[in-house]
This record gives structure tokens, C-alpha cells and sequence, in this order.
């Protein structure tokens, strides 16, 4: 389920249209194809510096180089041997229930969390929950940045409502604990 979820995302990144953007100030490659985890090991860095990039893009003046960075990171994720997410219902059901072009984009910017999250913070290859809460965290506030130019969505409102009045965790424990027992 998660390499379909990850390749319909790759795809859809991949003939999304391209507007005219401002360069971020390194080069984001086309998307790879990883032979293996090993071929991964080389562009541990690139990644780090892509996923720390997506978060600062302002839409949809960068939207192009967004899309570049999710399609780019998402291909690292898959081969690589060094991180583990799980893409549950509970950790990112509430991302397809919005439009799906705005799910794409959500989903993508939390694989790109957690990939921060991976290469600057934890250790561990393991998904965590506070690797899980720090990527949804990140993908709110990007989402709270960025809505008027990707659009509403009622589920990451409410969440974004949750988040501001600091209930978001506690909500989030609760449902991490329940995808840790499937």
C-alpha cells in the first residue's frame, strides 16, 4: 500500500503543470529512480537540504520547485533504507479527504516532514509518533501558509483549529497508538 500510495504521488508530481517560480538557491534534481538503498546513501544530504527547502516555499510563486522537491524527496523515501513511514489511515487518512490535487500536495509535504524529521533530529530509521506529529505539524503550518493558493479543505481547518488551541497531540497520540496496534 504505501510503495502504490508513494508512485501515484511520484506520478502525479510528475505531470503536474509547471509555473514560472524564483530558483531556490541549489539545484532540485529531476525525480530519481533508485536502483537500491545504497545508491540512496549519496544523496542523504540533498535531501535534507530539499525538505528543509519545501517548507519555506511561498505558492505559487515556488509552486514548480515545490512540486520538484516532493517528487524528488518521495523517490528518496521509497529505496531508502534509512527512514520508515507508515502511511495509515490513522496518520494520514484526514489528507485524502480533501480535494485530491490538495491531497497530493499534503501527503507529499508529510513525507517530506518526516524526512526532515529523519535526517535532522532522529537517529533511528523508525517511525515515531514524534516523528509523525512534527511532519503533520510542518504540513499544517505549510498548508496555513500556502491555502489561499492550494485551497480549503474543512478536515485541515479543523485540525489547524486543533493545533492552535493545543489539542492537536493529545488527538494525535490517541490515534497513533490505535495505527501502532494494526
Amino acid at each position: 500500500m504505501k510503495k502504490y500510495i508513494l508512485s501515484l504521488l511520484l506520478l502525479s508530481c510528475m505531470i503536474a503543470s509547471h509555473t514560472w517560480a524564483a530558483a531556490p538557491d541549489f539545484e532540485i534534481p529531476e525525480m530519481k529512480i533508485y536502483a537500491n538503498a545504497e545508491e540512496c546513501k549519496a544523496d542523504n544530504e540533498l535531501v535534507a537540504k530539499i525538505s528543509q527547502y519545501l517548507f519555506t516555499t511561498e505558492l505559487p510563486e515556488d509552486a514548480a520547485y515545490a512540486r520538484s522537491a516532493i517528487s524528488f524527496v518521495t523517490s528518496w523515501v521509497q529505496a531508502s533504507d534509512e527512514i520508515l513511514i507508515s502511511l495509515s489511515e490513522q496518520t494520514t487518512g484526514h489528507f485524502f479527504s480533501c480535494d485530491p490535487n490538495l491531497s497530493i500536495i499534503l501527503l507529499g509535504t508529510y513525507i517530506c516532514g518526516c524526512t526532515r524529521y529523519n535526517r535532522e533530529v532522529l537517529t533511528s530509521k523508525e517511525f515515531t509518533f514524534e516523528m509523525h506529529y512534527y511532519a503533520l505539524e510542518a504540513t499544517l503550518r505549510y498548508y496555513e501558509k500556502n491555502n489561499k493558493f492550494l485551497g480549503q479543505c474543512k478536515k485541515m481547518d479543523k485540525m489547524l483549529k486543533s493545533l492552535h488551541k493545543g489539542k492537536l497531540r493529545k488527538e494525535q497520540e490517541r490515534l497513533f497508538a490505535v495505527s501502532v496496534k494494526d
